[in-house]
């Protein structure tokens, strides 16, 4: 769990970076009880790693178990991308080192004040 920024904070910077057309959520607490909330019952997840599916499959079999009407679709990462984590974006940034090429502008500022 990201608890460097909190889930409004990272809303906040995602909303930034994203088209004004895509409404971007937050929620705390179990997720089957925001999409109940919200009334959906699809979930996308990213997958960098074969430890991702392991833990998201999971997931995605006890949101149905929760709520058997919740479908969830787990995608591959773009190769770029299947080693990043936040924790290895703040592990790098708090060295000092740049990661300009690993987040966006506005991420990278708000690490710099952090």
């Amino acid at each position: 769990i990201n608890t460097y920024f909190s889930p409004k904070e990272r809303r906040d910077m995602i909303v930034e970076n994203i088209s004004e057309e895509i409404e971007v959520e937050y929620y705390e607490g179990l997720l089957i009880d925001f999409m109940q909330k919200v009334n959906s019952n699809l979930i996308v997840k990213e997958l960098r790693s074969l430890s991702d599916f392991e833990l998201e499959f999971q997931k995605a079999l006890m949101n149905k178990k929760l709520d058997e009407n919740i479908e969830t679709i787990l995608l591959t990462s773009e190769l770029k991308y299947n080693y990043l984590s936040s924790d290895l974006v703040r592990e790098i940034s708090e060295s000092k080192a740049k990661v300009k090429e690993f987040v966006p502008e506005n991420v990278q500022d708000k690490l710099k004040l952090n």
